[in-house]
């Protein structure tokens, strides 16, 4: 494996995730979790942690590329797909100061994850587990655990008609939403 050097105490943010394995001479997967593959790609240098680790190891060398429908990385030093298996899960993510300023009304979507959301009469709607993005508009889907309903999900469009504020400081979402909309 090419030598990395270890990341100590920095914020990241994770921006890729490792897939499977493809192909015989360990190149895998890549999946996308930023805005797009270009942003992605904009960051000069890359960080990975392997599943199970707690540190961040700077990426030298990697090569990522399409392959039809699909984006590839091969890691520098890996050359079968055994030893790409190790990588699978990992997690790329760049220093959290190399990321650029944000208007008023941007947010990354790293930071709503675990937000609370509910709406001005109080409603609880539970807590963004991840954003989805369907093209016309991002997608909130929240999980809320309870007694009567584990692990029921709800989905609130991500736009200004029904988000009124992100409060990072209350770790709160406020909606313009109602129970009987997701029905």
């Amino acid at each position: 494996m090419t030598e990395m050097k270890a990341l100590a105490n920095q914020e990241m943010v994770v921006l890729a995730k490792i897939g499977s394995t493809y192909g015989l001479i360990g190149e895998l997967k890549l999946y996308v979790l930023s805005e797009s593959v270009q942003e992605l790609l904009s960051y000069e240098q890359w960080w990975i942690k392997k599943p199970n680790s707690k540190h961040w190891h700077e990426l030298k060398d990697e090569e990522v590329y399409r392959h039809g429908s699909k984006l590839l990385i091969k890691i520098a030093g890996i050359h079968s797909p055994e030893e790409a298996s190790f990588y699978t899960n990992a997690e790329i993510a760049v220093p959290r100061k190399n990321l650029p300023e944000l208007s008023q009304h941007e947010h990354y979507w790293v930071d709503m994850v675990g937000l609370s959301v509910e709406n001005e009469a109080g409603d609880f709607f539970g807590k963004v587990s991840y954003i989805l993005e369907t093209g016309a508009n991002d997608v909130l889907v929240l999980k809320k655990e309870s007694s009567d309903a584990p692990d029921s999900e709800c989905l609130i469009p991500f736009v200004a008609a029904y988000i009124l504020d992100v409060d990072y400081n209350k770790k709160r979402i406020l909606v313009d939403w109602q129970f009987d909309y997701n029905s």
